[in-house]
Parts: C-alpha cells; sequence; structure tokens
C-alpha cells in the first residue's frame, strides 16, 4: 500500500494503565497540518488522517523493524514450509499456478479495545470488506479468479477462494486455506495482512446494517444485493465515532481543527509473555499521542522551539533549517523520499483534451508532452527547495536501485512545446500571430482545451499558506504555459477540497505528493494499473501493455525479472505522462531532542514509523548516550574542490549523583549522506580520538547567475553514529555552500578549546573557553583584516570582544566566560566574517556548561589536551589538512547567505544584532 505501513508493535516496559496519560514525560505531542477527515478507515484517504487512526487497527501480521522479517503475530505460522513466512511455489506449492498456502491463527489473548474477543470470523469478514473497498482491493485481487473481471470464476458466492480448513473448539486457534488464484510475490506481507475490523461492531447495525450479524461471502444465502448481507456503502457512510480496534494505541478523543488523542492499549496481547515470541513482544513505553493542529510552518516551528509539541508530522521548509539547528534543544534528520511530487492529468474520456478519446484513443499525449517542456524542474528544487530535492523524470527516484536511466527526460523547452502543439495540428485564435497570452492554443477540432470558464485549463493547487513548495510551482507552470499560449491558470484550494475534486474525477489537471512505503511493484500497479480506475490511478490511465507488465512484475519471484518489469514500467510511464513527476523531496523533520530520544528513520523517509513509536523513551530515562559533530568542515567550498571531512563523536555516561563524564567514543560506527557531491567514505569506525575521517568533493556548479549570487547549498548529514551500551547520536545536518569557479569568498573554520566548561570550579572561580576563528578564502589562502562578529544562543555568556579583525594568520580569538548555572546547558556560538570584495561566511560551533561538576569530568581524551601543531598557525591553515580536528571537539556547522549592509564596525554591531534578533524564514 502507498499510505504509512501499519505494521505493528514491540518495546520493553509497562507504564502505567491506559488512562494514566498525565505524565508529559510519557506524553509524545506531534503537530500536524491538516486535521482527521474520518473515523472511519474505509473512508480515510489522506495522509493525515492515517497519521492517526494508522495505530488503532491491528494487522494478522508483523514486520520486524530490524530485520524485514515477518515475524509470529496472531498468524503465527505457515503450514508450507520449515519457515515461519516464506517458500518457493515451484517446488512447495501443488499446482504452481494456483497456489495455496495453509496459515496458522492463534487468537489467545487478542482483545479489541472494547475487550470483545477476536476470532477468525474478524479475519474472514475484514478480507470481504477489502475486497468491496475500491483501493484495498488490490492486497487481495490474487485471491479472486482474473481479478474479478470477466472469464472468471468471480461470483456472488463464490469470490474468494479462502477456506476455513480448521477451528478449535474454544474459537482460540483457526487455520485458513487460501488458493492463489494468480501468483502473487507479496502475498504473505500484504495479502496476509487486511486490516482487522471487529465483526461485532462493522457487521451489526451500529454500523447502520439492516440486521446484525450481516452474511459475508462464504455465509449461506450471501447476495450483496440481500438485506441480510453485508452492505460496504451503509459501513462507508457510517461515522464510527467510537473507533474499536485492536491495535497497540486505542481512540480517546477528537477535537475538530485543535487536536486528537490515542492512548497505548496496555491490554494488548504482543507483549512480555506472548508465547509464540517470548524475547521480542514489547508495548511502547510512551502512554499517549496527542496530534495538534498548526496551519503554517511559521506557527509550528514556533511551537516546537517552545517546547509546546514535539515533532512536526511534514518536512520543514528549507529556510528554516537554519534558525533550528541555531537551536541546541532541537534537532533535524534528514532522509530522501521514495515519495514524489507531480503534476496529475485528467485523461478520462470526458476531459479528452488530456487523454482518451470516446473510443480510448490517446488523443492528448502530445498536449502531455508540450506542458512537459513547459516546467523548469530545476528551477523549483533549486530555488523553491534550495537543492533539498532530486528532479524527477518519473515515479522512480534516480538514485533508487529500481531506477531506469535510459527512460525519456523533458527539459525545460517552450519554443519546443510550440513545435509539438503545431506538428500534432493544434490551432490558434489567431492563426497569423505568433502564439502567448491571449492567443490561445485550440484542440485540433477548433475546440477549448481547458474545462474552466473560456476553455481556462485549471490546475488544482494547494494555497500558498498550506503548502508554499506546492503553491508555487503550481503558479511558476500557469506562467509558463500562458507564454507559450496555453490558457492555463492556477486554482488555489484547500487541501480537502482538492482530494474531493480528484476523488470524484474533477479535474483538469492537480497539483499533489505521495507519501511512499512500499517498492515500485506495489504503488505502480495502485498508481496506474486499469484495475484500479475507481482508486489511486487518478488520471484513469489504462495501457494493456503497462497492465501486462505490472501484472508479471507483481508475480514473479525472480528478482531479475522483476526488476527489468519495473524498468519497462517506467519507460511506459515516462512515454504517455499520465503524471509528471517534479521532484523527490529530502525529507528535513524537526523533533526536539531534549524529550525523547529513539526516532529512526523508516521505509516511507521518516522518523514517524512503528520503530520509533515503540523505541521513544524520555530523556531522562537515558544514563548512557553518544553524541557526534562534524569538525574541520569549511561553510564554503568552489566547484569540484575536494576538502577533509571529519566526525568527532563523543561517549556520555551520567553519573548516579547526576554528572556526566564525556570521553572519546573509540569504535563508533558512523554512517555519512550527502544531497550532492561525493564523500570517499560514507561510512566506517571512529580511532583512538573518536574520529572518523572522510573527504567530501563538491559537484560541478556552473557560473549562472544563481549560484554566484548565491551559491549551490548542500547537506552533509552525520546520518547514524551507534556503539554497543550506547543510545545513538541524533543525526546531524550541515549546511555547505559550493560556488563556481572565480567567485570569491570567505570560509570558516572555528572551534571551543574547550568545548565543555564549568560554570565554576570549588574556589569559584568561572570557566573560560576560547574561541578559535580562522578565516580562508575560496583558495584557502588566510584573510587578514576580515570583521568577525560573534553571537551565543542563548544569551547569557560575556564574550569578550564581540568584533574584531583578523590578523595575518587569518586568526581571529574570542573569550567566553561562563555563567552560574543550576543545570547543563548547551549554547550555540555563531560567527559571521565578511570583507569587501567576498562573499560572507558564517559558521557556528557548540559550547557546553555544565553545573559545577569540574571533579568528575574526565579529561582523558587526547582531543583536550594541548596539540603542538596548533602553534604553527601558517601551517594549519594552508595544508588544508585534518590538523585543526586534532584539537578541537563537539562542533556543530551552520552555513546560509547571510546579507548584511556594514559600512563601520558600530554599524556592524548593531545589524548583527538586529539579525539575530529579527531573522525571519
Amino acid at each position: 500500500m502507498v499510505l504509512p505501513s501499519l505494521a505493528m508493535m514491540t518495546s520493553s516496559q509497562e507504564v502505567g494503565e491506559a488512562g494514566e496519560v498525565d505524565d508529559l514525560a510519557y506524553t509524545l505531542r506531534l503537530a500536524m497540518q491538516d486535521d482527521l477527515k474520518t473515523l472511519n478507515p474505509l473512508v480515510a484517504a489522506d495522509i493525515w488522517t492515517w497519521h492517526v487512526i494508522q495505530w488503532i487497527y491491528d494487522k494478522p501480521v508483523y514486520e520486524d523493524m530490524e530485520t524485514g522479517e515477518l515475524v509470529p503475530y496472531i498468524a503465527y505460522k505457515s503450514g508450507n514450509s520449515s519457515v515461519l513466512f516464506g517458500y518457493d511455489p515451484a517446488e512447495n506449492w501443488a499446482d504452481p499456478a494456483k497456489p495455496e498456502a495453509t496459515i496458522y491463527y492463534d487468537f489467545e489473548n487478542v482483545k479489541f479495545h472494547d475487550g470483545h474477543q477476536m476470532d477468525i470470523r474478524d479475519i474472514l469478514f475484514s478480507y470481504h470488506a477489502a475486497a468491496r473497498h475500491r483501493v484495498w482491493r488490490g492486497d487481495v485481487e490474487c485471491l479472486v479468479d482474473n481479478g474479478s473481471f470477466t472469464n472468471g470464476n468471480y461470483t456472488d458466492d463464490n469470490w474468494l477462494h479462502i477456506e476455513k480448513t480448521w477451528e478449535s473448539e474454544d474459537h482460540m486457534q483457526a487455520t485458513l486455506k487460501f488458493t492463489l488464484q494468480n501468483p502473487y510475490y507479496n502475498f504473505f506481507r500484504i495479502t496476509l495482512a487486511p486490516r482487522i475490523l471487529p465483526y461485532h461492531i462493522w457487521g451489526n447495525t451500529t454500523a447502520k446494517q439492516n440486521i446484525d450479524n450481516a452474511k459475508i461471502w462464504l455465509d449461506v444465502g450471501y447476495a450483496p444485493s440481500s438485506l441480510d448481507s453485508w452492505s460496504f456503502e451503509k459501513a462507508y457512510a457510517w461515522d464510527n465515532t467510537e473507533s474499536i480496534g485492536s491495535g497497540p494505541f486505542m481512540f480517546d478523543s477528537w477535537h475538530p481543527g485543535i487536536s486528537s488523542k490515542i492512548l497505548t492499549y496496555r491490554d494488548h496481547f504482543y507483549k512480555e509473555g506472548f508465547k509464540h515470541d517470548p524475547d521480542n513482544a514489547r508495548q511502547p513505553m510512551i502512554n499517549a499521542i496527542v496530534f495538534k493542529i498548526y496551519k503554517t510552518a511559521e506557527t509550528s516551528v514556533l511551537s516546537l522551539k517552545n517546547n509546546d509539541i514535539d515533532m512536526l508530522l511534514w518536512t520543514i521548509p528549507p529556510t528554516f533549517v537554519q534558525e533550528i539547528m541555531n537551536d541546541p534543544d532541537l534537532e533535524v534528520k534528514q532522509s530522501a523520499e521514495k515519495g514524489f511530487s507531480y503534476l496529475g492529468y485528467n485523461m478520462r474520456s470526458d476531459r479528452r483534451s488530456f487523454g482518451y478519446d470516446e473510443n480510448g484513443v490517446d488523443i492528448g499525449k502530445p498536449l502531455r508532452h508540450a506542458i512537459a517542456h513547459c516546467i523548469d524542474k530545476m528551477a523549483i528544487s533549486s530555488r523553491l527547495l534550495q537543492n533539498f530535492a532530486i528532479t524527477g523524470d518519473g515515479p522512480v527516484s534516480s538514485i533508487s536501485t529500481w531506477y531506469n536511466d535510459s527512460i525519456p527526460h523533458y527539459s525545460f523547452d517552450p519554443e519546443g512545446a510550440i513545435v509539438i502543439l503545431r506538428d500534432a495540428g493544434y490551432l490558434l485564435t489567431d492563426p497569423g500571430a505568433e502564439p502567448g497570452v491571449g492567443n490561445w492554443w485550440l484542440n485540433p477540432d477548433g475546440s477549448h482545451i481547458g474545462n474552466g470558464d473560456y476553455g481556462k485549463i485549471e490546475i488544482l493547487t494547494p494555497p500558498a499558506d498550506y503548502d508554499p513548495i506546492q503553491a508555487q510551482p503550481g503558479l511558476m507552470i500557469a506562467k509558463q504555459m500562458q507564454d507559450i499560449g496555453l490558457n492555463a491558470e492556477s486554482i488555489a484550494m484547500d487541501y480537502g477540497t482538492i482530494k474531493n475534486h480528484v476523488h470524484q474525477r474533477d479535474f483538469d489537471m492537480y497539483m499533489h505528493d505521495w507519501t511512499i512505503a512500499s517498492d515500485p511493484t506495489e504503488f505502480l500497479y495502485d498508481f496506474f494499473h486499469s484495475n484500479n480506475l475507481d482508486g489511486h490511478n487518478h488520471p484513469g490511465y489504462s495501457n494493456a501493455s503497462f497492465d501486462a507488465i505490472m501484472d508479471g512484475a507483481r508475480a514473479t519471484w525472480d528478482e531479475d525479472e522483476k526488476l527489468q518489469l519495473i524498468k519497462d514500467a517506467q519507460a511506459s510511464l515516462a512515454y504517455d505522462l499520465p503524471y509528471d513527476v517534479l521532484n523527490f523531496r529530502t525529507n528535513i523533520e524537526a523533533y526536539r531532542a531534549d524529550r525523547f530520544d529513539g526516532w529512526v528513520n523508516g521505509p516511507a523517509g521518516s522518523i514517524y514509523n512503528w520503530g520509533s513509536i515503540i523505541d521513544l523513551r524520555p530523556i531522562s530515562s537515558i544514563t548512557h548516550w553518544l553524541s557526534a559533530t562534524l569538525v574541520n568542515t569549511p561553510s564554503a567550498v568552489s566547484s569540484n574542490s575536494t576538502v577533509d571531512v571529519s566526525v568527532k563523536v563523543t561517549s556520555i555516561v551520567k553519573q548516579e549523583d547526576g554528572t556526566l563524564v564525556r570521553t572519546p567514543a573509540i569504535g563508533a560506527f558512523v554512517e555519512m549522506a550527502v544531497t550532492d557531491g561525493t564523500l570517499s567514505e560514507y561510512n566506517g569506525t571512529t580511532d583512538a580520538g573518536g574520529i572518523f575521517r572522510t573527504r567530501y568533493t563538491a559537484p560541478f556548479v556552473p557560473s549562472i547567475t544563481e549560484f554566484v549570487k548565491d551559491g549551490h547549498n548542500i547537506l552533509i548529514e552525520i546520518k547514524s553514529v551507534e556503539m554497543d551500551g550506547y543510545e545513538p547520536a541524533p543525526n546531524e545536518l550541515t549546511l555547505l555552500t559550493a560556488y563556481p569557479e572565480k567567485v570569491r569568498f570567505l570560509t570558516i573554520r572555528m572551534e571551543a578549546e574547550p568545548d565543555v566548561i564549568t560554570d565554576n570550579d570549588t574556589a569559584g572561580n568561572l570557566g573560560l573557553a576560547s574561541i578559535i576563528v580562522i578565516v580562508t578564502d575560496q583558495d584557502n589562502f588566510p584573510v587578514a583584516g576580515a570583521t568577525v562578529a560573534i553571537q551565543i544562543d542563548p544569551q547569557g555568556p560575556p564574550v569578550t570582544p564581540i568584533t574584531g579583525l583578523t590578523d595575518e594568520s587569518g586568526i581571529m580569538i574570542f573569550q567566553v566566560k561562563s555563567v552560574d548555572l543550576q543545570e547543563d546547558r548547551e549554547y550555540t556560538v555563531s560567527t559571521i566574517a565578511f570583507k569587501n570584495g567576498y562573499k560572507n561566511g558564517t559558521q557556528s560551533s557548540q559550547l557546553m556548561i555544565i553545573d559545577n561538576i569540574a571533579s568528575t569530568l574526565d579529561v582523558s581524551d587526547p582531543d583536550l589536551d594541548e596539540d603542538p601543531e596548533f602553534e604553527d598557525p601558517d601551517e594549519l591553515v594552508n595544508d588544508g589538512e585534518s590538523s585543526l580536528s586534532q584539537s578541537s571537539t563537539a562542533m556543530k556547522f551552520i552555513s546560509g547567505i547571510i546579507v548584511l549592509a556594514i559600512v563601520s564596525i558600530l554599524i556592524l554591531l548593531s545589524a548583527f544584532k538586529f539579525y539575530q534578533d529579527n531573522r525571519r524564514p
């Protein structure tokens, strides 16, 4: 499926009863950009609704979050193999063309949230509901001959090939035999995993049925039109206000437009003592999840900074990255998404301009190709997303192993678009004039292209206050289409209204995006197979060749054959263009690092997943953890240049008296990632000083105006840092700016020496740290006479001086004195350097002030010792090697583009303070 995975559970500590959730330390608070639309899972069709209700409804199978393997759960064993869930159909199935699988179920202690015992009837009913659902039915079509279409044995009394072969007298155990009418590779992972709906509720008058215990397909006398048989339509219209499921969380409350809340279901069977998997069964440590509604990124980020929420459930705009990274209590985690943003077309015959005529001929293909040449995807990625995205040529990312690199690419070529329209016979309202605004193209038969007023082509787009990253491309594309004579307009609509138009197939074109957790075998079938014309196939794409390709990909066990078929499917989609994929965004998620630990990336490219939910624990409960930061990394580089990058990893142990002991983390495993350019090593272990070293090579940056002015922003990420016995370090992001060759810029390397000081010693003397700033130019030569200013956030520790000039070696040194504290606190030290004729340079580092623990601070770290190499600053600056890292500890890098109008030192001071106090996203 495409919606977030509903994979179930696994944690170790039970924390009170389900109702005892007042303790804020165990309540996870999440920000959502939009509200629930419904509590009925049959109706739910948007990401915000599923963010909440996915944890309420369980599935019979469970996937181990680390290995991806299916493990014992409600469905605890397959009779086809000695392996729990798996077999080779060619060897073990009686009829490879129609393979059979016998599955064992155990319902002991498996109860719904209202205390009702689950049994095999609930599983069978859930299959019935899935088969009737226009989206869910794709998961069970392998059980219906010929996909329930013509020339099959799909009848009113025999339409799901599932047979109950045994049930115990107490109804606690049962077996089902499944006979696949078409081989399906993901049968165990997907077909065996319907969302479990309680029959005692959904099969009765409670759910608007005509009678209690309504019949389903295997009951004698079942007929879809009979009053005593289950009605999908009536269930679909039910509001389901009680929301009873059997999942790891139970519904608590919903205040529309404000918030909703779910509670951990402590009576869930999968916990310590579960007989089929006693070593791994566990429940979440958190007691509740609260979902708060924030309509804009600005208000949600402010609430995050104010500690009103713990995490944002959507990617933050790139403009907020620096502000969030500047807050020592916040973290950002980035990951490449499988999901994508796209422009969709309505290809159905009633919108014949964009697709099929009444005979099924695709007459709209030239128009779609022409529009493709009106989309400046590079501008969208570089300007709007600040390069935190990969441009798309199709629905599979170019960094995926599934990607077909030979598919057609449509460049931004407005003149080429005009040629396509002319060659295809499109007409102009004024044939004697050039196409453009007012001189619009018409269809070859002279009819208007769009279905809006006066033939306007309407592009449905979210409003800017909801999603500026989708709103602005809609405006750009409409303007570019108008420039070549296509009468287009971007129509801003709220998210729910766009969804309604799309589901009712009432649109010309629309902007949207998908969150995807599955591989292309599943989501390409879901989005584009003609079986799903009334489901997720919103464009109405119908291509028999594509259907055959996808049917083959879903059936084969041969990985090489599957890969080739998926590449063939991409070629069909790239040529036919039912979607024009704009980009695959880099998901940048923000969360509070001082509240919970245990966030991990999931299969959909988000830290909001079951792996995180099951492992989240309050920071206060953690005694051993790692910290990691980039050191010796310049703030800016030149096109194609190579620089050293080092990661310093520190182990931190909290003593019984609350004091912290920091030592180098030797042998910690570090994994790195970059959004552009390459690293010589992407992973490895730390050395005796707790350092992992690699080299970064910047990409080619062309000398175009926007890059000369602002540079090319790149993210370098510490993706993960792990060591046995310690909580993993939160990932770190560094913004680095790459400039075209011959652009003159300043770059800063800085360190706090030491980076950990105490508020006072036994004699009452306050701690002191030196902030050493080294400013070099684009050729790595020291820059003398550069003005450097410093700021500490949050304010408090005094700095001397607050501005100054670099010496002949490009060095400026500041002194920071600690303040008396009641608790440990981490500060961000930010510096800015500028000089006439150069682009400004910015950099940040971290400084920790610890509350009176001088006697317990372990100073055995060799990187805290005096480094004799540091006595020669000329050598340190000129060789460009890693000598700086030999005296550097925990440094966090922030690079951005800052423009200050400075004419004197006094103006510098006021302007820099104004910038810090009033910076806007």
